[in-house]
């Protein structure tokens, strides 16, 4: 089968954007850039720019859709603000095309775990692969090689620094801590719920969320930490079962690591890991006659419905 060909919205670096890292790791997996859609022509240059620098490329750039139809991708990456990407994903639809998405999948007023089930269902219909870009599951190999085996989840902690505040950044940061939780303890009923907030500036620029996820059984404690920052490389950690791991980032050549105290392992850098298991999935759907998507669409109409309950529950809050 050929190379997957993708275009790339939102290929720019501004603010929080990994659309020149995600375009690097595509290519090195294997996948074809063949375009991507800007706002204008000054847009475009210095996305294109920041492509040349970070992954070595520069294809063609356009500032319509029909135009970018015309370079015939496969797949629609969407990396532009949240906002747009309910039009994008539409625009994805019409043409047929598979979409890699930023998270949160949609954005905006009005249910986002509605919306999010009805533009996955859409996509299943149409047999097109939908995936969120949520890469701290690929985290846990380096967890384990810190700690040891993760047999049985039992608490959960993580600290993130993304660059918004107040309910954008649970939006932004909380598809990290879910797509976790998801993944170590995976379970197609869990919910989230038993908020508790606290805060602890007027600006809401840090805000600690407390709740419990899983069946009502056998809820699994969860504590999630975030506070606003603007310099890169952004705090991060994740706690399992009481053992604590820091994300260690060296400036020189940008290597990951995580560390405990003065022990600490390398970390594969997880982009790099979420999108070869993309690719994967793609090129599984992609030879498949009648390909079952349920299992790679299922977690992210999950992930939004907790996300909607956090956002409930942080409204009353304030």
């Amino acid at each position: 089968m050929s190379a997957p060909r993708i275009a790339i919205v939102g290929a720019r670096r501004a603010r929080q954007g990994l659309g020149p890292f995600i375009a690097r790791s595509l290519r090195a997996a294997g996948a074809e850039l063949v375009g991507i859609l800007g706002t204008s022509e000054a847009s475009n240059a210095v996305a294109l720019a920041d492509l040349q620098r970070y992954a070595g490329v520069r294809p063609p750039a356009v500032i319509d859709l029909d135009a970018l139809a015309a370079t015939e991708p496969d797949v629609l990456a969407i990396l532009s603000p949240a906002l747009t990407h309910a039009a994008y994903l539409d625009a994805a639809l019409a043409r047929g095309w598979h979409v890699l998405c930023e998270k949160p999948l949609i954005w905006g007023p009005g249910n986002l775990a509605t919306a999010t089930a009805e533009m996955v269902e859409r996509f299943t219909e149409q047999g097109l692969l939908l995936f969120e870009n949520c890469q701290w599951p690929q985290v846990v190999p380096a967890f384990e090689a810190l700690h040891g085996p993760i047999e049985r989840l039992e608490s959960f902690a993580m600290r993130l620094t993304p660059a918004s505040r107040g309910a954008q950044m649970l939006g932004d940061a909380l598809p990290h801590p879910l797509s976790l939780l998801q993944a170590l303890a995976p379970n197609p009923a869990a919910t989230l719920g038993g908020f508790e907030f606290s805060t602890r500036d007027p600006e809401t620029e840090e805000l600690v969320l407390e709740a419990r996820y899983g069946p009502p059984g056998a809820p699994i404690p969860v504590r999630v930490e975030l506070r606003r920052g603007a310099t890169l490389p952004r705090e991060a950690s994740v706690t399992f079962n009481g053992r604590l791991a820091r994300r260690r980032v060296r400036l020189e050549d940008y290597a990951q690591y995580l560390g405990d105290g003065e022990r600490e392992v390398p970390l594969p850098d997880p982009l790099e890991g979420h999108l070869r298991v993309f690719l994967q999935d793609l090129e599984a759907v992609r030879r498949a006659a009648r390909p079952d998507l349920g299992r790679y669409h299922q977690p992210i109409t999950q992930r939004a419905a907790m996300l909607q309950a956090a956002l409930d529950a942080f409204r009353e809050h304030h």
